[in-house]
């Protein structure tokens, strides 16, 4: 279209150029993104240190803290404590 409103032959392969790289940058995006979301990703280290802090359950029998799964009792001895994370 460029190439016959303007009759310069050089126009054509830029616009075809620019309409490729387009192309290119656009499909670019839309795969790094997909990758990205199907990437498991670390939380930072701050979230990382609250959550294990809120999933630690202090044994009532012992002086160790104990880990537990979320909603599982801990492991410890004692049943009616549970790990409150979620």
């Amino acid at each position: 279209m460029a190439v016959v409103a303007t009759g310069q032959l050089w126009l054509d392969p830029v616009v075809a150029l620019a309409v490729a790289a387009n192309i290119v940058w656009t499909g670019s995006r839309i795969v790094f993104g997909s990758v990205a979301g199907l990437m498991d990703a670390a939380l930072p280290v701050g979230e990382q240190r609250v959550l294990q802090g809120s999933c630690s359950v202090t044994s009532r029998r012992a002086s160790t803290t104990t880990r537990c799964a979320p909603g599982s009792p801990a492991r410890s001895g004692s049943s009616r404590c549970t790990c409150s994370c979620a």
